[in-house]
């Protein structure tokens, strides 16, 4: 597994645009809409990789009544703070939550950034018997390219990679897919490009104009599309695991 060395967050440029842009751009809002869509339970929810909580916004308003985030970033925390939101600065390595206190764990990209199999297990420390993990984190090493620089990635996964790090006694794999899938041929030929020409532009455009609106409506059918089945490729993959105590209390999975 290939592992490039670099700290943990984002860029500060970088950061910056995509605060600037994350409540309208077609990636956020639709990544948000994705992952209320999947979860079906309530209780006890954190969201590690915040940034400015607008997911943790729209959980509280679909009926989560206690959502709380967390963030490596200080300005991404204050951001969610300024939001009235229940976010503090912490990292996923070490979280600060008691053994078997959380119901939901969802991690948006934050593997990438980490030790995955120390990040994991602390999320598995923290969920209750039955509570589930949601972790997101970008698909294919060759695709790796200054985005991920921009980002601070260490690494892209293929599916046998994330399964193996999230593989953990009592934490029990119930779906791994791609997600971004529809508008992969695209953004594949884009990367490469850039790579052929040594560009160190980042892939995450800013612009909210009419590709903005066009690219959301793709990604509007591709989410109603990964309600039934999986998609073969895409620019991400997400996993679906759950905290197994007692074989008596196992749910069922996610379809």
């Amino acid at each position: 597994m290939n592992t490039h060395t670099v700290n943990a967050g984002m860029n500060k440029d970088y950061e910056s645009v995509y605060h600037t842009v994350e409540s309208t751009h077609f990636w956020n809002v639709s990544r948000r809409e994705f992952i209320l869509m999947l979860l079906k339970q309530a209780g006890v929810a954190k969201h590690i990789g915040c940034a400015g909580g607008l997911l943790i916004d729209e959980l509280k308003k679909s009926g989560y009544t206690n959502v709380s985030g967390g963030d490596i970033s200080p300005d991404a925390v204050a951001r969610g703070k300024t939001r009235g939101l229940d976010v503090e600065v912490m990292s996923v390595e070490q979280l600060p939550l008691p053994d078997n206190s959380v119901d939901v764990v969802i991690l948006s990209d934050v593997i990438a950034h980490v030790d995955d199999k120390k990040a994991l297990a602390e999320c598995k420390r923290v969920l209750n018997s039955g509570g589930l993990l949601l972790s997101f984190c970008p698909a294919h090493p060759w695709l790796w390219s200054s985005h991920d620089e921009h980002n601070h990635h260490k690494r892209r996964y293929t599916k046998a990679m994330l399964r193996e790090c999230v593989t953990e006694p009592c934490l029990e794999i119930e779906r791994i897919a791609y997600w971004n899938c529809l508008l992969f041929p695209l953004q594949a030929t884009i990367v490469l490009l850039k790579k052929l020409i040594r560009s160190q532009a980042s892939n995450y455009d800013s612009s909210i104009g009419l590709t903005n609106h066009i690219f959301r409506a793709i990604f509007w059918a591709e989410n109603r599309l990964l309600r039934a089945i999986n998609l073969p490729v895409g620019i991400s993959l997400f996993v679906c695991a759950r905290k197994q105590e007692q074989k008596s209390r196992i749910k069922e999975p996610i379809k």
